[in-house]
């Protein structure tokens, strides 16, 4: 009788088959399907940004729009709490 040598082909074969099988396990097991906290920042960021759109399509009585007061008046103070609330007070009433 001959021995057979076709069982370790066998088990090779099956080992790098089972490789990229394994390599999609762990691709699928790594990905983040929890989608909210990218969601609600994704809204954040639109509503910010449309916020500061139209504050600086906002114009007031003296020419400014509303995003040049707010640099006025952080620039022009030296103290950087009171630039802060001064801007806080222009962009509350907005």
């Amino acid at each position: 009788m001959m021995k057979e040598d076709n069982g370790i082909f066998f088990s090779i074969e099956t080992a790098l088959g089972l490789i990229p099988i394994i390599i999609i396990l762990m691709t699928v097991s790594n990905t983040n399907i929890d989608y909210t906290d990218s969601y609600i920042e994704k809204q954040y960021f639109q509503k910010a940004q449309d916020t500061a759109e139209l504050m600086d399509q906002n114009t007031e009585n003296n020419g400014q729009t509303l995003l040049e007061e707010v640099a006025t008046s952080l620039s022009e103070n030296p103290d950087k709490m009171n630039g802060a609330e001064s801007a806080k007070n222009i962009v509350d009433l907005f």
